[in-house]
């Protein structure tokens, strides 16, 4: 007996092997699309870390430069005997502060890049996980409709034999003769089909019915004994 739930699942499994290559090439192009977005991230990243080195290395030169120009400075002043401790310190104050601002606007910079990053990372994800919804839908959808058109061809195929064996059971009830008769008919067929009677032997096939029915037939202890054209004989029960 047809059974649609059977049918669901083996038209679902094969529609898996069918969607597989739509599955995979929504899976690759969101493979590439996430490869380029963390190649941009990393890209931009690499940009923030160089000016913060970059922004390092210029406070210290600037720190040693002034260091070294100082004394001279000094000179050109008439001030004698070197830098003093509180210009030494306004020098490396300075550096400091330089470095302070470098890390501040890197730190500022890499948070935004950070949060643009996760943004578009979360878009990303969303826009590839209703493709794979909407493709889902369309396998479920799709394996509905053939399971339904496979479910009621097995349903016709189902009727078509039972109405075939109906009318070959049919055929060996005589079709006019009464529902006795056609009982025992198919009776025959079964006797026959047993190797009860030789339908070679020149037997009527209806002979162990009646003894009407079979002109060498002899009824005897609940069995007919039949006479065939050759002169053999069965015993037909």
């Amino acid at each position: 007996m047809a059974d649609l739930n059977q049918i669901l699942k083996e038209v679902t499994t094969e529609l898996t092997e069918t969607y597989k290559p739509d599955y995979t090439k929504i899976e690759e192009q969101r493979a590439a699309e996430q490869k380029a977005l963390d190649a941009e991230r990393d890209r931009q990243q690499g940009i923030l870390d160089r000016n913060l080195f970059n922004a390092n290395q210029q406070a210290y030169i600037t720190r040693m430069q002034a260091q070294r120009d100082m004394p001279q400075q000094l000179a050109a002043q008439g001030i004698r005997g070197g830098a003093t401790e509180t210009t030494l310190n306004n020098i490396y104050n300075n550096y400091l502060n330089a470095r302070n601002a470098a890390k501040a606007s890197y730190d500022e910079s890499t948070g935004a890049l950070s949060s643009n990053y996760n943004t578009n990372n979360a878009s990303l994800g969303s826009k590839y996980a209703q493709m794979i919804a909407d493709l889902d839908s369309e396998k479920r959808n799709q394996a509905l409709t053939l399971a339904q058109i496979r479910y009621q061809q097995a349903v016709e195929e189902e009727e078509r034999q039972r109405q075939a064996a109906a009318a070959a059971a049919g055929s060996y009830g005589g079709g006019g003769g009464s529902g006795s008769t056609g009982g025992s008919r198919t009776e025959y067929q079964r006797r026959r089909d047993n190797n009860a009677v030789d339908t070679n032997a020149g037997l009527d096939p209806y002979a162990w019915q009646n003894r009407s029915y079979g002109s060498g037939g002899i009824y005897r202890g609940g069995s007919y004994m039949i006479r065939g054209n050759n002169g053999k004989s069965w015993r037909v029960r």
